[in-house]
């Protein structure tokens, strides 16, 4: 995963996310858009994220599906190359999101 085929990891050593808007869908339930940036390359995306806060901590819970020809991964992909048949691999992948925060007492 860390070749060019794929994530290109030596020269791209890192992604990003930056949130652009977060919306509430219920008490519990929000909808979330931002930018994602891989391999240099940024597409914006919406996922929906659970977030729940209890005394002093902050828990956000999602699935993000990202297209990854979006971002110049096109290894097996049948969107890029014919005849692939079971060889192909699927364009989609998730990314399991599970983020705990904690409020601090100050220094």
């Amino acid at each position: 995963m860390k070749s060019d085929d794929f994530f290109s990891a030596a020269k791209f050593p890192k992604a990003t996310f930056a949130i652009t808007s977060v919306q509430k869908k219920t008490a519990d339930s929000f909808t979330v858009n931002g930018k994602l940036t891989v391999k240099g390359i940024t597409n914006e995306i919406e996922f929906p994220a659970s977030i729940k806060r209890v005394e002093k901590k902050l828990t956000a819970v999602a699935t993000i599906t990202v297209d990854r020809t979006k971002y110049d991964i096109k290894f097996r992909s049948a969107n890029f190359f014919e005849n692939l048949g079971d060889k192909a691999i699927d364009n989609n992948f998730d990314l399991t999101l599970n983020l705990v925060a904690t409020q601090s007492t100050g220094v």
